[in-house]
């Protein structure tokens, strides 16, 4: 295939290209001896060869390439300080804007690397950069293609060392520029460019970066958010932190049909800026590499297996459960008294699990043997309730044990004079393991005795961003040359930027702050046995359960915690969980009750359920009032009857919660859609976002003929947009045709609790609109599922001996339900209809294959 002509190429191949060029000239003589003897001046310090060799290449870069200073806005990139002279541009070769009186770079930019006669590195244009600190001189490019579908470009100092390397039949194209240190990613198979990192700058030095990609595409998703504004700039930073320390730089673009997906690796702060243009330029304040991950897709279900490598989900289905706990300052007697009061009243629901208290392991050093914390926990699973751990990556000073062990074994974060970093954690004096270190195994030893019992179920890693209460970032010695107001708040109240691991080849923490919670989740899993572990804090090749943190109540934030959920789905990390009804105190039972009841209606619909915050508790039995108590209740109960379609769904390695264009991308409208999204193939949910609406309207795709309205089973043939009268305790959800959802009908009298005599139901939606009338399902146990499929007259069920063995039949309590009963029809007449027939007992059938049919109520 004839590989297109790169940017640079393009724009040499006519000089009239641009409306008003920056025009070549030779260098006489007199130009060369007066830029000699300014630049001799200037830089006296400067030896003779760094000189020449600038000098030189500049006048080479000169000759070879065509400089404009006509650009279009949506690609004119800043250049240097803000609010700068025209002259002090032009002194860092830099355009200037005189109606917008700002400096921005030339296209192609002046700042870049030019290619070393060796070919193996690059050379810097320019010796400071315009922020004038001293730039580094050398730097190298790798191109690592990992597999057909996936590939890494690394940007980095000449210190680290990468190996190129090329895989066969793969579906993209890599192509160096051949002069400058650029790139440019295209699609093999119908000639699209991807990306190029050819239409900005690229600067490097100890303290900035800069690096601007290019990503050509119709629609882009990123930086948290499924809908970026169109017509307006966006920055974001990423350094974890309180208030945001699950956005990731991570984007998907569409165009022509196809999706691929971008992921840029930074351990450092990373300042990400999206112009209209899908211009992103890349500012980073440390580090010594930047790497670019490129996942050709096409489709979004192609981009989340190629970055999760095909590593399937593997969760038990209680995670799927409601789960509780509880937040907030307090004493231990204080915590043991509301668990333990909690179910002596809450009769209402089975919680799949409960972690006592948030704080309960920093208060373990208060424990006591009257206290029975280990009986308490104990009674706790007796009653099928899993006990999860909540679990910070700080220890407090007053935990004598552990402290005195990270201390002894010198795994502690270090300050700028070399002791080791006192900071305070929830008002106490804390410190900080560096949690790669080669003795944090060993440490992890005294962390297992410290533990209340060898019986936990599983953990919850929290504040691991890390959390600081007191630090407030002050650059006094003027480190950073670059440096904004979201910038300082990010780098505030955590670990400070020039804290230094344990001593061995010490680096500042800036530069490995983004991985922190993901390398205390390493060490959790290598050194700790448990059956669920959720991070707060992670990168991106994290796809652990992950729970958001710091939450207010606001119908904003309601609608964040969806969107957040849905975003992470798109790439790879399907259990999300935000508190219900937010976390922290900034909560009113009266004025907030309508939010709260929707927040738990909302949720149940989310892949996870869990409940925990300070003062005021959000619980159901502490809701505002009664009718708030019954919905929520419901809700929750609803939740639990679909929980076999969400757990078939996830084990199928598919999210379960998708907006509405993972499906239906080749429908325009669904690209304005923030508001309605898929579970899965089957199930359309909508939800208000504010208070007080008495109707919805909602957007039906076409693609799917039929609708159903789920719990009455109207039917909408005509699809697109419907208006939908709703009030402020519905559950707005649609299935479509052609699909049928199982379903679980619990027996016992508290919600969510399992029972022996438990069945299995379905929800069967016709599509009638082909020659027959038809439905297809499936429904997971453990390694074997059950097939569904319907027609106008019944249904038939096949592998029905494979689930044998994962139901248990032998067993006095199956370990899934073994009777199939209550099938819901939808398609046979206006409304949904349901079968009355003599329940299934699986484990009595002797074949593989069953046919239900259909006894019409």
């Amino acid at each position: 295939m004839e590989i297109p002509k790169s940017f640079v190429e393009l724009q040499n191949e006519d000089p009239d290209r641009q409306e008003e060029p920056i025009k070549k000239r030779g260098l006489t003589f007199s130009d060369k001896q007066s830029c000699v003897m300014f630049i001799f001046f200037i830089f006296a310090s400067l030896t003779i060869p760094i000189i020449i060799y600038f000098i030189t290449i500049n006048i080479t870069v000169e000759q070879d390439i065509n400089y404009s200073c006509s650009v279009d806005d949506s690609y004119k990139v800043p250049c240097g300080r803000p609010n700068i002279s025209r002259a002090e541009c032009i002194q860092i070769n830099g355009c200037y804007d005189d109606f917008k009186l700002s400096c921005y770079h030339f296209m192609p930019s002046k700042y870049n690397y030019y290619i070393n006669e060796d070919g193996a590195i690059y050379d810097t244009l320019q010796s400071d950069t315009p922020f004038g600190n001293g730039t580094i001189p050398q730097l190298k490019l790798s191109i690592l293609e990992l597999d057909s579908n996936v590939v890494k470009i690394i940007l980095y100092a000449p210190s680290l060392s990468y190996t190129s390397n090329t895989v066969q039949n793969k579906t993209y194209i890599v192509r160096k520029e051949e002069r400058m240190l650029g790139v440019e990613v295209f699609r093999q198979d119908i000639d699209q460019l991807i990306l190029s990192t050819l239409r900005g700058p690229l600067i490097a030095s100890e303290h900035y970066w800069e690096w601007t990609v290019h990503l050509i595409c119709e629609h882009l998703i990123g930086l948290g958010e499924l809908i970026l504004p169109a017509n307006k700039t966006v920055t974001k930073v990423i350094y974890k932190n309180k208030n945001d320390h699950t956005t990731l730089p991570n984007f998907l673009g569409y165009s022509n049909g196809s999706f691929y997906g971008i992921l840029f690796e930074h351990d450092g702060p990373l300042e990400i800026t999206i112009f209209p243009s899908k211009l992103i330029i890349l500012k980073s304040l440390a580090g010594d590499r930047i790497a670019i991950n490129i996942f050709t897709g096409p489709t979004p279900k192609d981009i989340i297996q190629q970055m999760r490598n095909n590593t399937a989900l593997t969760l038990p289905y209680w995670t799927l459960g409601a789960h509780i706990c509880r937040d907030g300052n307090t004493t231990i007697e204080s915590a043991l008294q509301e668990f333990t009061e909690f179910y002596q009243i809450q009769k209402d629901i089975h919680y799949a699990s409960d972690c006592v208290h948030e704080n309960l392991y920093n208060m373990l050093y208060q424990i006591k043997h009257e206290h029975n914390l280990t009986d308490l926990i104990y009674l706790l699973q007796q009653n099928k309730t899993r006990f999860l751990m909540s679990i910070p990556p700080q220890v407090l000073k007053i935990n004598k044990h552990l402290y005195d062990a990270a201390v002894e074994l010198n795994i502690l974060y270090k300050n700028a004079d070399g002791e080791d970093l006192n900071r305070t954690y929830q008002n106490q004096e804390a410190v900080f393991p560096d949690y790669t270190h080669t003795s944090i195994e060993v440490w992890f030893e005294e962390v297992k005795f410290n533990l209340p019992t060898n019986r936990i179920d599983g953990f919850v890693l929290k504040d691991n961003w890390p959390d600081e209460d007191n630090y407030i970032f002050k650059d006094l010695d003027y480190k950073f040359p670059y440096m904004t107001e979201d910038l300082n708040n990010s780098l505030s109240k955590t670990i400070p930027w020039n804290a230094s691991s344990f001593g061995i080849s010490p680096q500042p923490h800036i530069l490995h702050h983004n991985s922190y919670g993901s390398m205390q989740l390493s060490a959790f899993k290598n050194s700790m046995n448990y059956e669920f572990i959720a991070t707060s804090s992670f990168e991106g090749d994290v796809f652990e359960p992950i729970s958001i943190q710091n939450v207010n109540i606001s119908w904003t934030n309601l609608k964040k915690s969806v969107t957040t959920t849905l975003y992470n789905s798109m790439f790879g990390r399907f259990m999300t969980s935000a508190p219900v009804c937010g976390s922290t105190n900034a909560y009113n039972k009266k004025t907030h009750d309508e939010l709260c009841l929707r927040w738990y209606i909302t949720t149940a619909t989310l892949p996870v359920l869990r409940i925990s915050s300070d003062f005021p508790r959000r619980d159901p039995s502490n809701l505002q009032t009664n009718f708030t108590k019954d919905t929520v209740i419901r809700a929750i109960q609803n939740r639990y009857m679909l929980l076999p379609y969400y757990f078939t769904t996830l084990s199928m390695g598919d999210p379960l919660v998708r907006p509405m264009i993972y499906s239906f991308y080749n429908d325009n409208v669904t690209w304005s859609l923030d508001e309605q999204y898929m579970l899965g193939d089957a199930l359309l949910v909508t939800q208000p976002y504010l208070p007080a609406l008495t109707m919805l309207t909602i957007y039906l795709p076409p693609a799917v003929k039929v609708w159903y309205e789920y719990w009455g089973g109207d039917v909408y043939n005509k699809t697109g947009w419907i208006n939908f009268n709703i009030v402020k305790n519905d559950w707005v959800m649609f299935i479509a045709a052609g699909c049928i959802v199982p379903v679980r009908h619990h027996k016992s009298t508290k919600v969510g609790e399992y029972s022996s005599n438990d069945s299995f139901g379905l929800a069967i939606a016709l599509n009638c609109t082909t020659t027959e009338c038809d439905a297809k399902g499936l429904l997971r146990l453990d390694s074997a599922q059950l097939s569904f499929s319907a027609n106008i007259t019944g249904v038939f069920i096949s592998n029905i001996t494979e689930a044998k063995t994962d139901i248990g039949c032998e067993l006095t309590e199956p370990n899934h339900p073994k009777y199939i009963e209550n099938l819901v029809i939808y398609g046979i007449t206006g409304f949904a209809v349901y079968s009355n027939f003599t329940t299934v007992d699986l484990c009595n059938v002797t074949e593989s294959m069953l046919y239900i049919p259909y006894f019409l109520v």
